[in-house]
């Protein structure tokens, strides 16, 4: 989120459209209703894990801004339930996954309605003409994606940009009620080590070593600075004034001003 109103700002300020913005910024304020969305409808994610639980490999395919998506579900997967999966370039899935496609391959696809759906819904006809078990992750209904799914999650509808942090609930929800059927240890993943290491470069000279070692401490200190002092709402203000005013619904944001982003942060 912070990351789309960082890059919201700057593409103002290099003649972004104001529809755009208007229309980013007012999904980016209802994301909690999705999220709440998301949990309210919980019961058909139990029931596709509660059918999918004991397999042993798992294939996430996404198109474009979908396709970290698809990483994103395949890495809590094998994370907290030590099923083996895999995320995917939809459009790259001929080159190699197609091969691993049978009737105990459940396949989960992310298909929203934008300008990926058609050949996303090419990619669903293949898997399914291999006998593979597709989930389908999708924010409208659609005959076609009905009949070959085997299972349908409902995402709410939003903008685009928005789709990926609510599916991605969607996948880290599945991902633990798989793991919890198992019975594995959810907060304690074996063998998962969640600590920052570094590792310095060890061929280079010593006077090369100290510089590379400040530039890389200045540069992480300036992006934890960034990250931790700045509040949401600051960040709306750099993203938001008078001329991106979306409707009344959100009218408080009208007494943010408009802030250059250099000089702001740095």
């Amino acid at each position: 989120i912070v990351l789309l109103m960082l890059a919201l700002k700057l593409g103002r300020r290099t003649g972004v459209h104001r529809d755009l913005g208007q229309n980013l910024l007012a999904a980016l304020y209802r994301v909690d209703d999705n999220v709440q969305e998301v949990l309210d409808n919980y019961e058909k994610v139990k029931l596709v894990a509660a059918e999918n639980y004991n397999v042993q490999n798992a294939l996430y395919l996404g198109r474009g801004i979908n396709f970290p998506v698809a990483l994103e579900g395949a890495l809590k997967l094998k994370e907290i339930s030590y099923i083996h999966a895999e995320g995917y370039p939809a459009a790259e899935m001929k080159h190699g996954p197609i091969a691993l496609i049978d009737k105990n391959m459940p396949v989960i696809f992310i298909a929203p309605h934008d300008g990926t759906f058609t050949k996303i819904l090419a990619n669903i006809q293949e898997v399914k003409a291999r006998k593979g078990r597709v989930i389908t992750l999708t924010d409208k209904p659609h005959k076609q994606i009905e009949s070959l799914s085997d299972y349908i999650i409902k995402v709410p509808q939003t903008h685009p940009f928005i789709f990926p942090i609510t599916s991605s609930v969607i996948l880290q929800l599945l991902a633990y009620e798989i793991a919890v059927l198992k019975g594995c240890e959810i907060d304690q993943p074996r063998n998962l080590a969640k600590s920052v290491t570094v590792e310095w470069i060890s061929y280079v000279d010593t006077n090369n070593f100290c510089w590379m070692k400040k530039i890389f401490l200045t540069n992480s200190l300036v992006c934890l600075i960034v990250i931790t002092v700045t509040p949401i709402p600051t960040l709306f203000r750099w993203c938001y004034d008078e001329k991106w005013m979306v409707n009344s619904s959100i009218d408080h944001f009208s007494f943010y001003d408009s802030y250059p982003l250099s000089g702001k942060i740095f």
